[in-house]
C-alpha cells in the first residue's frame, strides 16, 4: 500500500502503531497469536516456542514484519534464517532447509 500497488490489503496483518500512523486501519475482526510451522521432521512434535529455541532448530522468518520482530525477540538459540520472499518459507521447509516458521495463525 505505501507502494501505491494496492488500495486496500485484508487478512493476516498484524496491527501496529506504525500501520496505524500511516494507513486507516479498521477495528480487528479476529484477535490470533502465533503458529508453529513445522517441517514434516517435526511433525506433531513442536509444541512450544520453548522447544523451537535449541541450538539444534532452524527457524525461517519473513523479513521486516512482526514475525521477524517476534523471532528477535523470542528466539535467540536456534539458527535464524531471514528471507525477503515469504512464499519461499513453505518450499524451504518442505526441502529441509528450516525446521520451523512462527507466522501469525
Amino acid at each position: 500500500m505505501e507502494a501505491g500497488l494496492f488500495d486496500m490489503a485484508v487478512g493476516g496483518i498484524s496491527l501496529t502503531e506504525s500501520r496505524q500512523q500511516k494507513f486507516l486501519v479498521s477495528s480487528p475482526i479476529m484477535l490470533d497469536g502465533k503458529a508453529i510451522l513445522a517441517n514434516k521432521k517435526h511433525y506433531n512434535k513442536i509444541k512450544t516456542i520453548a522447544e523451537v529455541d535449541v541450538p539444534e532448530m532452524t527457524v525461517i522468518v519473513n523479513r521486516g514484519g512482526t514475525n521477524e520482530l517476534f523471532v528477535k525477540e523470542n528466539i535467540s538459540a536456534a539458527k535464524v534464517i531471514t528471507t525477503d520472499d515469504t512464499m519461499s518459507i513453505f518450499n524451504r521447509l518442505a526441502l529441509g532447509e528450516a525446521d520451523v516458521s512462527l507466522p501469525t495463525d
